[in-house]
């Protein structure tokens, strides 16, 4: 449960995912996130950090898509590089 934990602590710190659900049985992780207009959810491995990511139809919230496969670390990383609002005031 440590690793679970770990995780989860480290994904509070990503402010632009929501935490949807920690599943204790399955290891697992459940976010939410926009990006450009667009809703995902993803659905971390705790063991291997894997991460599946669908994409929700906006017209229909039910109608998914699978986006793909990645890693928490590219997903973190995609996040941490992502310019805040700050660059662009003077």
């Amino acid at each position: 449960m440590k690793e679970l934990n770990v995780l989860e602590n480290r994904l509070a710190t990503v402010q632009s995912v929501s935490i949807l659900q920690v599943d204790k049985d399955t290891r697992s992780i459940g976010i939410t996130f926009n990006y450009q207009g667009e809703i995902y959810t993803g659905y971390i491995d705790v063991v291997t950090e894997n991460v599946e990511l669908i994409l929700h139809d906006r017209s229909d919230i039910g109608s998914i898509h699978n986006v793909g496969s990645t890693t928490l670390n590219k997903l973190v990383s995609f996040f941490d590089d992502l310019p805040s609002i700050q660059t662009i005031c003077s």
